[in-house]
Parts: structure tokens; C-alpha cells; sequence
């Protein structure tokens, strides 16, 4: 009996959390019916593993058809679980995972404004240039010339020298902007770092390792859960007593089929019956073989 309380024990652990995962990915997705949506997957993880013990048990008491649909019935709650399961799992993975996300989408983003402004600056330093070749183009001589040209230039200079340097300023802070928001990102993938390793280990993205991973999950969670349950009725029937469950499970078939017969058989039956006949003739005694002569 110790093993079957720690059968019944295992199944019982594996079902309740596969319950409360399935039940809590359920409600996260149908959000807006949360009560409803725990007191239906309640009854549907209650209801399975009922329904698995009563159809190991007393399936001789129901017709074909009857079998196939708790056959069916009980595969559709186990997807059901499953999908709960997905679902808890992966709204897991994103809540550990927004934060990176996030970090990464500010650091895209600065990213591509730094490179912005540096256009900026590129295009009025392009443009200062030319200006000064075109003043230093003059020749030294032409003095009213080149004063003209500086006077004409010169307001443009001033906006071109401030737009530079204020390009510069905001070039700076966003590149100690994504220097922070780098080293963050670094301590928040410590938090999910053996999904990046693995990920990084077989060539794929994040949340394609963690997909594999919950469907490894979910195809060994529930399902053993299930299978624990029908091994722990298994060991009650056989310790209750393993003839009458034997009875049980092939009760069509008894009441049903005939035993067959080969011609062998047959044939082996009567030269036992003609052996017996004169077995018995030659043990007579030897006044009623008297009485027959």
C-alpha cells in the first residue's frame, strides 16, 4: 500500500499544479470572465480525472459508442489543460521578457535619432565648408570682397555654428542614454539568461526556444498526470483484486464469443474417449465377462 499512496500522491501533485496553471492561463485569456472562467476549469480538471477512473473501471458497463465519446471527451479537456498551460506559461515568458523588450525598442529608437542628428551635423558642417572655400577662394587682394562675402554670409554661419553645436549636445546625451540603457539590458537578461543561452545554443530566437520549451511542458504535464491517475487505479483493481478485474475488462468477450475448437482438438478428444472405453472393458471383472459370454 505504500506505493500506491505514493502513486496516488505523484498524480495528485502533477494534477493540481497542471490544474491551477491551466485554470490561471484560462482566466488570463478570457480575462473578462474571470470567475466563470476558474469555476469551469475546476469542474473540467475534476470532472477528467473522474472520468478516466470510471472508464478504466466500469467501462464494461457502457456501449461502444458510450466509450468513444469519454475516449474523445477526455482528450478534448486534456487539450483544453494543455492550452490553459500554454497560455500561463507564455504570459510568464512576456512578463519577465517586456522589460527587455522595452529596453531594446529605447535603445533602437535613441539609436536612430542619434544617427538623425548626425546627419544634421554632417549636412550644416558639409555646408560650412563650403562656404569658407568660397570666401578662401577670393584672392588675398580683394579685401572689400571678401568682407561683402563674410557680411552676407555671416548670419548663416552663426545658424549653421549653433546648430552644430547644439547637434553635438544632443549627439552626446544620446549616446550616454543607450550607454545606460545598455548596461540595464545587460542586468535584465540575467534574469532570463538560460532562455538567451539556449536560443543562442541551437540558432534560434528567444521566443521561438521558449515556444519548444512550454510544448515540451505542456506534452509531458498533463498527460502524465492523466496516465498516473489510471496507473493508480490500475494498482487499487489488482490489489482488490485482479481476477475480478480481469472479468470486468473482458466481460463482452465472455459473455459473446464461444471457445474455438480445432479439428485437432477434435480428433485428440475422441482417441481419448476411445482409450478410456477400452481402459474401462479391459478392467471388468472376470464374472461379468462370464455374464457376456
Amino acid at each position: 500500500m505504500g506505493f500506491v499512496f505514493f502513486l496516488a500522491t505523484s498524480a495528485a501533485l502533477l494534477a493540481t499544479v497542471a490544474g491551477y496553471f491551466s485554470i490561471y492561463g484560462l482566466a488570463s485569456i478570457f480575462s473578462g470572465w474571470f470567475w466563470e472562467i476558474i469555476a469551469m476549469g475546476v469542474a473540467i480538471e475534476y470532472g477528467k480525472l473522474v472520468a478516466v477512473s470510471y472508464i478504466y473501471r466500469y467501462s464494461f458497463l457502457e456501449s461502444r459508442g458510450s466509450k468513444t465519446y469519454g475516449y474523445i471527451g477526455i482528450g478534448i479537456m486534456m487539450l483544453i489543460t494543455s492550452a490553459g498551460i500554454f497560455g500561463f506559461l507564455s504570459q510568464g515568458y512576456q512578463q519577465d521578457t517586456l522589460g527587455l523588450k522595452q529596453q531594446v525598442q529605447r535603445i533602437e529608437l535613441l539609436t536612430s535619432e542619434q544617427e538623425e542628428l548626425l546627419t544634421f551635423k554632417n549636412e550644416n558642417i558639409l555646408r560650412k565648408k563650403q562656404i569658407d572655400d568660397d570666401i578662401a577662394s577670393l584672392p588675398n587682394n580683394y579685401i572689400t570682397a571678401r568682407q561683402r562675402l563674410l557680411k552676407s554670409f555671416g548670419p548663416e554661419l552663426d545658424i549653421i555654428r549653433e546648430d552644430i553645436a547644439s547637434y553635438t549636445k544632443q549627439i552626446n546625451e544620446k549616446t550616454l542614454a543607450i550607454s545606460k540603457l545598455k548596461q540595464e539590458k545587460l542586468i535584465t537578461e540575467v534574469h532570463i539568461g538560460p532562455i538567451i543561452f539556449i536560443a543562442d545554443a541551437f540558432g534560434t530566437s528567444n521566443d521561438e526556444a521558449v515556444k519548444w520549451l512550454i510544448f515540451m511542458l505542456i506534452f509531458v504535464f498533463d498527460p502524465l498526470a492523466v496516465w498516473l491517475t489510471l496507473g493508480t487505479n490500475k494498482v487499487l483493481v489488482y490489489n482488490a483484486g485482479g481476477v475480478r478485474k480481469h472479468l470486468h475488462d473482458n466481460h463482452d468477450d465472455i459473455v459473446t464469443k464461444k471457445p474455438t475448437v480445432t479439428k485437432k482438438a477434435k480428433k485428440q478428444t475422441v482417441r481419448n474417449g476411445i482409450h478410456d472405453a477400452n481402459t474401462s472393458s479391459n478392467r471388468l471383472p472376470a464374472h461379468s465377462l462370464r455374464k457376456k459370454k
